[in-house]
């Protein structure tokens, strides 16, 4: 999912606002409590107690606002965000080239909390006997909740839950979220997914799914050219140039990816990579007015990982002589 989960973006919209895994050697990694014990065990909350109990008086725990998870309903639509209920399922996705991860929000409905920074614990289980191995199995970071007014619910940016390497097939998982040390929301339980054989950019990404690392899935964008700006790039033979072009794809199976991506099927203006002469393209039509040079193009597109890059535009047409050397 990056995003993540993350956020493949225009990929993905930006993210509303950052989350930072406290305690941490990489974004890859949860923060863990040393006193943390096996997953499945009675790992301790952040105040010192257990996270379901009260303070160390041993009074009754006063109420606490409700943390619930938000998931995304298909893996893919990363845009798109739903209640994660108990006994729902959750589709992982790969973080990196060796860990996965799962895609979560956290929802806060409660008119005594205030907006802003909130310390957030995750604890992980794994209901079996023996229970599975996940690492971190207790997880605590700092994040930013914000008030949307359309709904009066306070959410943080979306983010990843590291899980380690691939789940097991159907594997359950039991998330339990604590908000600022207080007393622990109820659990929830889900079942891991691999949504991968039904994302719409698997027919333009092959790999997807199959290993971590970021995956580009490559879309055929024929468009025109409408003109060549000069790039400063200098090379054997001249000055590269850079197609501006109207692309636009008619493949309902490429619309589909685009659009679970948060893109839509066209794109005006588009800068277009290339490797030939800018002068030579100007001079070979691709800047002439009135009729626009026909051109293909593939886009380039991170559909899964992290920290891939932005899309891009890649001219295919052939230049002929207009091709500068390696």
């Amino acid at each position: 999912m990056q995003n993540p989960i993350s956020t493949v973006a225009g990929r993905p919209a930006a993210l509303l606002l950052a989350i930072v895994l406290a305690a941490c050697g990489s974004d890859d990694d949860g923060a863990v409590d040393p006193d943390a014990g096996a997953v499945g065990g009675t790992p301790e909350g952040p105040s010192g107690g257990r996270a379901d109990q009260g303070g160390a008086d041993g009074g009754e725990a006063a109420a606490g606002p409700e943390v619930r998870l938000m998931v995304h309903p298909d893996g893919f639509a990363v845009e798109d965000w739903e209640t994660l209920e108990d006994g729902g399922r959750a589709a992982w996705r790969w973080l990196d080239a060796q860990a996965t991860g799962l895609p979560l929000q956290l929802e806060v409905r409660e008119p005594g909390l205030a907006a802003g920074s909130h310390r957030v614990t995750l604890r992980l289980e794994t209901p079996g006997d023996p229970p599975v191995a996940l690492a971190p199995a207790l997880q605590t970071f700092e994040t930013t909740l914000a008030f949307e007014a359309r709904d009066g619910a306070l959410r943080s940016a979306p983010f990843d839950l590291p899980l380690g390497p691939v789940p097991p097939t159907g594997m359950r998982l039991v998330v339990t979220p604590v908000l600022d040390d207080g007393p622990a929301s109820p659990p929830v339980e889900l079942s891991l997914e691999d949504a991968y054989g039904r994302d719409p950019c698997k027919p333009f990404a092959p790999a997807l799914g199959e290993a971590g690392g970021c995956v580009e899935a490559v879309i055929p964008m024929p468009g025109r050219a409408q003109g060549v700006d000069r790039s400063g790039v200098q090379r054997a033979c001249g000055e590269l140039g850079t197609v501006i072009g109207w692309l636009q794809t008619d493949d309902p199976a490429a619309s589909r990816c685009l659009r679970s991506r948060d893109m839509v099927e066209w794109a005006n203006g588009a800068p277009v990579e290339t490797e030939a002469s800018g002068q030579c393209l100007a001079d070979n039509g691709f800047a002439a007015l009135g009729e626009h040079e026909q051109i293909t193009v593939d886009l380039h597109l991170p559909v899964d990982g992290r920290d891939c890059g932005e899309r891009r535009w890649v001219l295919t047409s052939d230049v002929g002589d207009c091709a500068c050397p390696e």
